[in-house]
């Protein structure tokens, strides 16, 4: 099922867009969505992140918020140097979840 979207984005943006879909010939509305899904997923990450590094979250919380596996997503704060919290405060925290 998919839903239309009207959306104002500036002309150097569609620009960039378009030259973008011309140079991996795709439409510009196969572009949009590739980006669109891109952009949630990144802001879905960074959500679970933020909540993760205010303590509102334990990191397996955080995964699964991120839609992730633990490994992958405590590879990702990695890659973002969002340090891991004491181990043992997660470890409580986990359990505390269940």
């Amino acid at each position: 099922m998919k839903s239309r979207v009207y959306l104002t984005i500036p002309n150097e943006l569609l620009r960039s867009l378009d030259e973008l879909a011309r140079r991996k010939k795709m439409n510009r509305s196969e572009l949009l969505n590739e980006s669109v899904k891109l952009g949630v997923r990144e802001l879905v990450v960074r959500f679970a992140l933020e909540q993760y590094e205010r303590g509102s979250i334990s990191v397996g919380r955080a995964a699964e918020t991120a839609g992730m596996g633990l490994a992958e997503f405590l590879e990702e704060m990695q890659k973002r140097g969002v340090s891991q919290r004491n181990y043992l405060d997660s470890l409580i925290e986990e359990l505390e979840d269940k």
